[in-house]
C-alpha cells in the first residue's frame, strides 16, 4: 500500500491529480490511499509521518509549498516530495528538500505516471524496514534498526530505541508474529530482542549496547539458534 497526500488549494487540480494516480494504481495493480489537504498549514500543523509520497503545490495561501516542504523535510526525511506547479523557474529550490520531481501544470498522465514510477522505485529501494506505532494517540514511524528490544509491561509493548522509548497497547503473541520475520527473537516471556544489536550471549543473559537482558532456560536454545540463523543469513 502506497500512502499519498495531495496538498493543493485548487480543487480541480486535486481531482485531476487524484484521477491520474488512481489510473496508475489500476494499471499497475498498485494499492494506494489518497488524502487531500487545501493548504500547507493544515497539512503540516498536525503532521504524522505516515505518507510515502506528498504532492505539493507551490503557490498556496497561509503557507506556500516551499515553506511547507521545509517543515515536512525536518519531520520526515523518508517521504518523497513532488512539487506540482506552474512556476517551473523555481525548480532548483526543490533540491533544498531533496524533492523527487517537479510536475509543471497543466499536468498530464504521462508526467504523473513517470513520477509515480520513480517514487515507487525509491520506496521499494529502501533497505530500512519500518513499523507504525500508536503511541498515546500519536502515529510514529519507527525504523526497526533503531529498536534494541521490545519489553512487555502490563498491557503495553515498550520499544527501547536509540531515539528513546515508545509504547503502545499490544499482546506478546501479536508482537512476536509481527517482528520475528524481521530478526527479533524472544529471550524470555516478556522480551523480544533485535538480533542485529546482540553483542554477546552468556549462559543466562544476552548483552546489548542498551544493556543486559535475562535469557530464560526454556528459551535459551531457541534464542541461540535464532541468532545463529540470523548470522548465517547475513553472510
Amino acid at each position: 500500500m502506497v500512502r499519498i497526500a495531495i496538498v493543493d488549494d485548487e480543487l480541480p487540480a486535486v481531482e485531476q491529480l487524484r484521477e491520474y494516480i488512481e489510473r496508475y494504481s489500476a494499471e499497475k495493480g498498485l494499492p494506494v490511499t489518497i488524502s487531500a489537504f487545501q493548504d500547507g498549514l493544515s497539512f503540516i500543523s498536525d503532521y504524522k509521518p505516515v505518507f510515502d509520497i506528498v504532492f505539493i503545490d507551490i503557490k498556496m495561501p497561509l503557507l506556500d509549498g516551499f515553506e511547507t516542504s521545509k517543515v515536512l523535510y525536518k519531520l520526515d526525511k523518508n517521504v518523497c516530495i513532488v512539487f506540482v506547479t506552474n512556476m517551473a523557474k523555481y525548480a532548483v529550490k526543490g533540491y533544498e528538500v531533496d524533492a523527487l520531481y517537479f510536475a509543471v501544470k497543466p499536468i498530464s498522465y504521462f508526467n504523473i505516471s513517470t513520477v509515480m514510477t520513480k517514487a515507487v522505485g525509491r520506496i521499494e529501494s529502501r533497505s530500512e524496514k519500518e513499523i507504525l506505532l500508536n503511541d498515546a494517540g500519536q502515529i510514529v514511524r519507527l525504523p526497526l534498526s533503531s529498536v534494541y528490544y521490545v519489553e512487555m509491561v502490563k498491557h503495553y509493548a515498550v520499544y527501547h530505541t536509540d531515539m528513546g522509548e515508545y509504547r503502545e497497547r499490544a499482546r506478546m503473541e501479536e508482537l512476536e508474529e509481527r517482528l520475528s520475520p524481521c530478526a527479533f527473537a524472544r529471550c524470555n516471556n516478556g522480551c523480544l530482542v533485535n538480533l542485529r544489536h546482540v553483542m554477546r550471549i552468556g549462559q543466562d543473559a544476552v548483552y546489548l549496547k542498551a544493556g543486559e537482558l535475562h535469557i530464560s532456560r526454556p528459551r535459551y536454545k531457541r534464542f541461540v539458534s535464532a541468532f545463529m540463523s540470523y548470522l548465517g543469513g547475513r553472510a
